[in-house]
């Protein structure tokens, strides 16, 4: 064992010094053999290295299962979508049939009156064959127009209350405003009601 060891500090302060000289020639050596090196290599080729192993190229196909999936789901859904479009416009059959009449009648040589309660006609056979018979068969007056109006979108029946009762109860022809938007109103009904 060491007793009495004693370290003088002026030793340790040389110590330090001769450390801190070692480590920047080494450093500067280091250096000088990196420069050496880079110009050297920059004077002569690198040698081939062996080519790398590439694999061949993966060929894209639809032999995988996944694409079978995807296909019949695909499939699925365009079915799907066709045949709730083709039983859409079957169920809206009516609705075109009464526009058709419609327009019929808008270009029909009835007077103005007669064209008013042939499209009132139309409403109601529209109406019985949406909702029954039961619920639209005994409706008139207000209650007609208000049921027009819940049922429809933007339909504004019921502005024209006076008007209707007047062509209806005192063979009263309605203004060509009030005409225009009626039939509007009915238009609108037929294409929107729900």
């Amino acid at each position: 064992m060491i007793k009495n060891c004693h370290i003088d500090t002026k030793s340790l302060r040389i110590t330090k010094v001769f450390l801190v000289l070692a480590l920047s020639l080494s450093a500067l050596v280091a250096n000088s053999y990196i420069l050496y090196a880079q110009q050297k290599g920059a004077e002569t080729e690198t040698p081939d290295l062996a080519s790398i192993y590439e694999p061949e190229p993966i060929q894209f196909g639809f032999d995988t299962p996944g694409w079978y999936v995807l296909g019949a789901i695909l499939i699925l859904v365009l079915g799907y979508v066709l045949i709730r479009s083709i039983i859409n416009f079957k169920r809206n059959a009516y609705r075109r049939e009464a526009l058709k009449t419609m327009n019929g009648v808008e270009n029909s040589q009835l007077d103005d009156k007669g064209k008013i309660k042939e499209i009132l006609v139309i409403l109601k056979l529209v109406a019985i064959k949406a909702y029954g018979r039961t619920k639209v068969g005994p409706l008139s007056g207000l209650e007609w127009l208000k049921f027009l109006e819940e049922k429809g979108k933007e339909t504004h029946f019921t502005e024209l209350e006076n008007q209707v009762n007047q062509l209806v109860y005192a063979d009263k022809a309605l203004d060509q405003n009030d005409e225009a938007r009626f039939i509007s109103f009915s238009k609108k009904w037929i294409k929107s009601h729900a």
